[in-house]
């Protein structure tokens, strides 16, 4: 822990010595040669205060170039977005950096010339090394066992450590450069593991609790030896959780998945007690923790921007917004929680459903408004989703129940990006009833945003007036959902 802090006290004086070098400029300027993505936006964003900023947007010409300045007070490590590729770039004022993506694919690195390459080069390099890692022989860490993982992540270590030796050797960086970078590697190894953890965690209670259904012995003692294997030490480092510096928010944020709502999310599940209790519990488990405050306060931050994404507004996320507020009325954090929770206000019970519209196979346009007068339960899934899938037999029981019942549509509303997916899914299962139709790919993500999903599947209810009832409807397979149905029904208009 002693030499993560040194460590962590040379990246921020690195990053206070470059802001004071380049003053004769606060701009840095970059210029992208791209051979595969031609006409497409550019964007350069970091995440700052739980949300996304962007700092500098672009479009590649016909022939895949682009040149552009963003204006940074301090050097920062940002996203740049170039139509579907993503990746990380540290940016400084003064820096003139030149881009050559050769391939869309995150495993091939982009290459950097000009002022300010050779750390992009670097970070650059050992990003993709580690995804291709992570996804050797086209598995990813979500589809390994214990053993593949270590011996992927003892190749991860020995791969990126002979790099940097051999990096720093060859390449003049600054004494400092060089100790940020081999933080940021140290930072990068833990936040795999995490992940690992992560995956292995969310297993593990699915078995469980499919253990628990059938009146099985579960095998905790393995597992939680496994478990005990993955644990390392997290540095809880307020100086971290600097603009932009992703890797440590991402390190955080599986942090949280395996301390703090996977094991309340076991004990709701296993318990059988209303999931609507989670966000309460997880607030409680952090508010009792051994953290230093910056960092205490940005986990309750984040935890709640989680539930309020995935649940929308209700009572339990309310208290806990209102104690936030209150514990913390000057917070960095509040403008996010305060845009998601606005936004949520827009869809609440009682507000009219946004319009949308989708195409059946045959073609024929519809729309939410040409649904008025009838109780709309709307099923938002796609092929590719395994548990939307698997919700299609439950689907078809609760249309059953409900066949005679004229006022009452399941609409059916396909996210796939390829149509012949979605047609042939479609034809194959005629048994699936309900109206079927698919969301063009360019209005996918304006769909998304105005129902203010974070997923699939999604589930939402609304009523024979045509406003809303629920964004987070009860799914087929949740007995709950039937009641709601007749309620509604039995509503006056």
């Amino acid at each position: 822990m002693k030499e993560f802090s040194k460590n962590c006290i040379l990246f921020i004086v690195y990053f206070l010595i470059l802001g004071c070098n380049n003053k004769e400029t606060d701009k840095a300027k970059i210029t992208i040669k791209s051979t595969t993505q031609a006409s497409v936006n550019v964007k350069v964003s970091l995440y700052s205060a739980l949300d996304q900023v962007t700092i500098g947007e672009s479009k590649t010409d016909s022939l895949g170039n682009s040149s552009f300045e963003v204006t940074l007070q301090k050097p920062i490590f940002a996203i740049i977005q170039i139509g579907n590729r993503y990746a990380e770039v540290y940016l400084s004022p003064g820096s003139d950096l030149h881009i050559d993506e050769v391939g869309q694919d995150y495993k091939i690195p982009l290459k950097f010339s000009g002022i300010g390459a050779e750390i992009n080069n670097y970070v650059s390099w050992v990003n993709s090394t580690v995804e291709r890692i992570k996804w050797a022989k086209g598995r990813g860490l979500a589809e390994i066992d214990y053993d593949e993982f270590l011996h992927r992540f003892d190749s991860l270590k020995t791969t990126i450590n002979s790099f940097h030796k051999s990096y720093v050797d060859s390449v003049a960086l600054p004494d400092d450069m060089v100790a940020m970078l081999d933080y940021k590697n140290r930072i990068k190894f833990l936040e795999v593991g995490q992940e690992f953890k992560f995956y292995k965690l969310n297993n593990s209670i699915r078995e469980k609790l499919a253990a628990q259904k059938n009146g099985q012995e579960y095998m905790e003692a393995k597992v939680s030896k496994e478990f005990e294997k993955l644990t390392t030490e997290i540095p809880f480092d307020p100086t971290l959780l600097t603009d932009g510096y992703g890797d440590y928010q991402a390190l955080l944020n599986f942090y949280w998945q395996n301390k703090v709502r996977l094991p309340v999310w076991e004990e709701l599940l296993i318990s059988n007690a209303s999931t609507d209790l989670a966000p309460l519990k997880t607030n409680a488990l952090i508010e009792k923790g051994n953290y230093p405050e910056a960092i205490r306060e940005f986990l309750i931050a984040f935890d709640l921007q989680y539930w309020l994404r995935d649940y929308g507004i209700t009572p339990e996320i309310d208290s806990v917004f209102s104690r936030f507020k209150k514990n913390y009325p000057a917070s960095d954090y509040l403008k996010a929680l305060n845009k998601g929770y606005n936004e949520w206000l827009a869809v609440a019970p009682g507000k009219p459903a946004p319009e949308f519209e989708g195409y059946t196979t045959t073609g024929k346009k519809v729309s939410i408004k040409d649904l008025k007068g009838k109780v709309v339960y709307i099923d938002i899934w796609a092929t590719w989703c395994g548990p939307c899938v698997a919700e299609i037999p439950a689907s078809k029981k609760l249309q059953q129940e409900f066949s005679n019942e004229v006022n009452v549509q399941f609409l059916n509303i396909s996210v796939d990006s390829k149509q012949s997916d979605w047609e042939k899914f479609i034809k194959d299962d005629q048994t699936w009833k309900g109206l079927h139709i698919i969301i063009e790919p360019d209005k996918i993500q304006s769909l998304y945003k105005t129902y203010k999903l974070s997923g699939v599947p999604d589930y939402i209810l609304i009523d024979q007036s045509g406003n809303i009832v629920s964004m987070k409807a009860p799914r087929p397979s949740e007995e709950k959902i039937k009641t709601e149905i007749r309620r509604l029904l039995t509503k006056p208009s």
